[in-house]
């Protein structure tokens, strides 16, 4: 490997990989041992992003004419987002409520999409079991979700946060420097 190689990696800083993996490895163990206080920090996070985002629609909208976008959508929309970013600071349980729910009526969907798609397969081509298994998972994920939500998105943050983990190490590893063996025969 030569001297530019060794320096950067696709791209990249040699030191962005490592220091990629050490914060997905934080942020996965943060969810896995702090998950709710994690998750009102992010939902608190959108919340002022939303505001600002709809300050910025309030403000801009004027400027929209002549362009094909309304202000008036502009205004209502920057108006709903300062409201669902107020929200989202007074009521997180809302906040958690409605990705539960999203969540659920996602995985519902897509599932039942994925099992449609798997049962008219052609036998050639794509194994229809990846299609039907992953329906199935979904289906069951999003109905879990429904009727057990507390158990449920627990067990999905905690498979989260440790496949966030996990992958945060294999990028440490990944990004270690490498002996290079050569066999030297006489």
């Amino acid at each position: 490997m030569d001297e530019i190689h060794r320096q950067t990696w696709f791209f990249l800083p040699a030191w962005a990989f490592p220091m990629t993996g050490t914060l997905l490895l934080v942020v996965g163990a943060a969810l896995i041992l702090w998950s709710h206080a994690l998750l009102s920090f992010l939902a608190a996070i959108l919340g002022l992003l939303a505001v600002l985002a709809g300050l910025g629609l309030l403000t801009i909208g004027h400027l929209l004419r002549g362009t094909g976008i309304p202000p008036l959508l502009a205004f209502l929309v920057g108006f709903l987002l300062i409201i669902a970013g107020i929200l989202a600071f007074l009521r997180q349980d809302l906040i958690f409520d409605f990705f539960i729910y999203l969540a659920a009526g996602l995985g519902i969907a897509v599932g039942l999409l994925l099992i449609f798609i798997g049962s008219i397969l052609p036998a050639g081509g794509v194994p229809r079991w990846i299609s039907l298994g992953g329906g199935c998972t979904l289906l069951a994920a999003g109905l879990g979700l429904l009727l057990f939500p507390a158990a449920v998105s627990r067990l999905l943050l905690d498979l989260g946060g440790f496949a966030i983990a996990v992958s945060g190490c294999l990028i440490i590893l990944i990004s270690l420097p490498r002996r290079q063996i050569s066999s030297s025969r006489p």
